[in-house]
């Protein structure tokens, strides 16, 4: 799903933003970020779109085992819960 180097942009996310207003050239790097975002948005879409086919076309038993309860109540928490996101912990920090 998401590259180890699209992974430490998430972590970062904040950070870079900062980093990239204090740059000699803040739009270039501002237009990097914009590009990265993209990306992640662009894999995260395709992501739903393949579970989705996957919800459609695999058998009950497996179906099961991948959409269980424990499986996906950490991202229905993370979605539905604004205090998790990124921006609400960066603004605590």
């Amino acid at each position: 799903m998401l590259s180890i180097e699209q992974r430490e942009f998430i972590k970062n996310y904040s950070a870079l933003y900062k980093t990239a207003d204090n740059s000699e050239k803040p739009l270039d790097e501002h237009a990097k970020l914009r590009q990265m975002n993209k990306r992640i948005r662009d894999r995260a879409l395709q992501a739903m779109k393949d579970l989705k086919y996957i919800a459609e076309t695999m058998p009950e038993d497996q179906l099961n085992q991948i959409f269980s309860f424990e499986n996906l109540r950490p991202l229905l928490e993370s979605i539905t819960s604004p205090e998790l996101t990124i921006a609400e912990t960066s603004k605590k920090r």
